[in-house]
């Protein structure tokens, strides 16, 4: 749940991502006092305010079903998060592996010989190897790859996994 700081001049911005576990719709919203709404609604139209009309009905289906549907959701990703730091575990010459708390995703450090290569590791990794990665310059973090662990139901996730063991040797 979020939690609002109020004040005349502080505007709350916040994304059902991870409070909703609506990843990829790209739906948000915000929260403002009343003495600043004028202003708001002005800039509006410069901003995108029209996530599609599926991401739209998943927020209110994610609003009607509640938290407890939600926390549900999160608890049953606990086995895959554990899979996923289990199979980086061993690729710690790698590097750190840093993430996962309140997030649906590891990072993790590629070898030094690939810092400036993370999208060519992602390319490689998924040609060869069959996984999909993110590499972590698309996150501000060059030099890592994001491994995501809530995506796959879990029997798919641990032959996903098996492979991403795989291309990490």
């Amino acid at each position: 749940v979020h939690t609002c700081l109020e004040d005349d001049h502080i505007v709350n911005v916040f994304s059902f991502s991870k409070a909703f576990g609506m990843m990829g719709h790209r739906v948000g919203y915000i929260a403002f006092p009343d003495c600043i709404s004028e202003s708001l609604f002005k800039v509006q139209d410069t901003i995108p305010i029209c996530p599609n009309t599926l991401s739209q009905r998943v927020a209110l289906g994610a609003l009607s079903a509640g938290r407890e549907w939600v926390e549900k959701k999160v608890e049953s990703l606990h086995p895959n998060q554990q899979s996923m730091l289990q199979a980086l575990s061993p690729l710690s010459e790698w590097g750190p592996v840093w993430g996962g708390s309140g997030a649906i995703y590891y990072m993790k450090k590629l070898p030094e010989k690939y810092s400036d290569s993370d999208a060519e590791v992602v390319d490689w990794l998924a040609g060869q190897h069959g996984v999909c990665v993110i590499p972590g310059s698309a996150c501000g973090a060059p030099g890592y790859i994001r491994v995501c662990y809530a995506n796959l139901a879990p029997g798919r996730f641990e032959d996903a996994i098996g492979r991403l063991e795989t291309g990490g040797q």
